[in-house]
């Protein structure tokens, strides 16, 4: 099951998009509902949603101005607009789907049962970890960074655990969402949500909250400090 909140300034239209949603996308659960990107902010933060239906004409706040809150955004984004001219602004966001209103419902049903499909391949709330003595299942939000040791890797969680798996950091690096886990080093995958600060020693290194020091290969300190772009704030 999906968790969504949809975002739209239009109380019909957003009726309208529930209506759908419940009729033809029955792995789909409406979890929150906004007519404002500071209030969709605020409710994308409580529910954490796996999706999020957004309009982007909105009063106090367009729709890209919301998604500038998140620059470490965990959802995917699908574009509900009656407005065509913002598709090339919207490509900038890197949404999932853009779909003009009146929604079509077989084309809402098409992205919804391709996100379920993707969900259900890369949306695993625990990865598993072989041992000779079976199999210890990690939940995705406690790894704080993977290290790789040649064909193996070590799983350093919150708790300050390390546990050796017999795959390698590229097998995690497509396993887990590229939203919030960065490869930052050809020996290094972060969890950008435990990383506290840049510092620009030894050519960059990240500093995370537990303490460690990860190194930053020159070619990717562009993208790192992307991810970490101070976000505008909505319009009043």
């Amino acid at each position: 099951m999906m968790n969504l909140v949809i975002v739209d300034d239009e109380p019909g239209a957003l009726l309208t998009l529930r209506t759908l949603v419940e009729r033809t996308c029955p792995n789909v659960r409406v979890v929150g509902e906004a007519y404002t990107a500071l209030e969709g902010i605020k409710v994308i933060q409580r529910e954490q949603p796996h999706v999020v239906l957004l309009d982007i004409e909105m009063p106090h706040g367009s729709g890209f101005e919301l998604l500038d809150a998140f620059p470490m955004r965990t959802f995917q984004v699908v574009f509900v607009t009656a407005h065509e001219q913002h598709a090339v602004q919207a490509a900038h966001t890197h949404p999932y789907d853009y779909l003009l209103k009146p929604v079509d419902p077989d084309e809402l049903k098409r992205v919804f049962d391709q996100l379920h499909a993707a969900h259900g391949r890369n949306g695993a709330k625990r990865i598993g970890i072989s041992s000779v003595n079976g199999k210890l299942f990690i939940p995705v939000e406690d790894i704080v960074r993977i290290e790789a040791d040649g064909g193996y890797s070590t799983v350093h969680t919150q708790q300050g655990e390390k546990h050796v798996a017999s795959k390698s950091i590229g097998y995690f690096e497509e396993l887990l969402p590229k939203e919030v886990f960065f490869r930052c080093h050809h020996s290094h995958l972060l969890n950008l949500t435990f990383v506290k600060g840049y510092l620009n020693q030894d050519g960059g290194v990240a500093q995370l909250r537990d303490g460690a020091i990860v190194p930053i290969a020159s070619r990717r300190h562009a993208a790192f400090l992307e991810r970490f772009e101070e976000p505008s704030r909505p319009s009043k």
